[in-house]
């Protein structure tokens, strides 16, 4: 269940004002992910499956 300690984390990509939605939520000692990408700060995507996912 959800408490009221929530953290929100967001990277200010582009797509998560679009499409509203947030990189990680935080609830206790518990971590949510939406939609993880393999990409850079400035949002580019990697090269490759490895690479992508060292990013991720």
């Amino acid at each position: 269940m959800f408490n009221n300690n929530k953290e929100f984390n967001t990277f200010n990509m582009p797509w998560q004002a679009e499409y509203g939605y947030v990189q990680a939520v935080k609830n206790g000692n518990t971590v949510y992910l939406s939609g993880q990408l393999g990409h850079n700060e400035k949002g580019e995507l990697a090269e490759g499956m490895e690479q992508q996912m060292e990013l991720t």
